[in-house]
């Protein structure tokens, strides 16, 4: 499966970075917190290698950003098999199946309210969802959140509340875990209340619950009203307004715009 692991949109990064400096700097070992606008300096912007053949090879960096990169690669190589999941009834896509789904989901979720900046939360296990996301946020300028699939309600509360997460998809459960009975017990006004308007007093930043189910194909939104299914969210026929709106946003994004925030395990204490 294709995964997509970064934490800039910068489409290629070069495996050497400038540390030495950084350490002598700061003193080695000092633990250091950053607010965003801090991290946004231009001395937190320097963490690539300057120059233009750092990499196996001739020619620049390349400076697109995701979504950009993505689109060509498509281009040059959408026969290709592009995502296996052996799980999901031995799932194969091609690039651009793969491609097409992105698209639909970038659609999807515009539709529902989701715009550059946002943040929307992943607490699930690998699945063809988990990548689309990936791709689909960032050719969007939305930041996808990577939680823990262990985590328990504690640990899932501190991390949507931190980040003030709009959105969360996730899975009825996993292994012996509820991730359902989990987000009720944890937000008992969802059972009651209509998809992407949600309003609850422990996450009072969360719009929307997207559930993916791809083994019982049982819909949660039975037990959870205010959760959308996930494939209900994919639009693969657009009217033109939406693709033009979609354009719009994306000329706004650049290879300096967060994708995603990677939380610790929190094993030993909070995430």
């Amino acid at each position: 499966m294709l995964f997509l692991r970064a934490s800039s949109s910068r489409a290629a990064i070069p495996s050497r970075y400038l540390l030495a400096n950084r350490l002598a700097s700061t003193g080695l070992g000092q633990k250091r917190f950053y607010t965003l606008a801090q991290h946004k300096s231009d001395r937190h912007q320097l963490s690539f290698v300057r120059g233009t053949s750092v990499q196996v090879g001739t020619g620049q960096l390349v400076e697109d950003s995701i979504g950009t990169y993505w689109d060509r690669l498509i281009d040059r190589h959408g026969d290709r098999l592009g995502v296996v999941v052996k799980h999901e009834n031995n799932l194969h896509w091609s690039f651009r199946q793969f491609g097409e789904q992105v698209d639909s989901l970038c659609r999807g979720l515009y539709e529902s309210g989701l715009r550059k900046g946002d943040r929307l939360a992943v607490w699930m296990p690998n699945n063809s969802a988990w990548p689309t996301l990936q791709y689909a946020t960032a050719k969007s300028g939305i930041v996808l959140v990577t939680l823990n699939p262990a985590y328990r309600k504690q640990e899932l509360l501190q991390t949507l509340s931190l980040v003030e997460c709009k959105s969360l998809v996730f899975v009825p459960s996993l292994k012996s875990s509820n991730f359902s009975q989990m987000l009720l017990e944890l937000l008992p006004e969802i059972e009651h209340q209509s998809p992407n308007q949600l309003l609850t007093a422990n996450l009072p930043s969360l719009r929307q619950l997207i559930v993916f189910d791809n083994e019982t194909d049982v819909p949660e939104t039975a037990r959870i009203k205010g959760a959308t299914k996930y494939q209900d969210l994919l639009i693969k026929n657009p009217s033109p307004t939406i693709d033009e709106h979609l354009q719009k946003e994306r000329q706004g994004i650049t290879n300096r715009d967060i994708i995603n925030l990677q939380f610790t395990s929190g094993t030993t204490g909070l995430p």
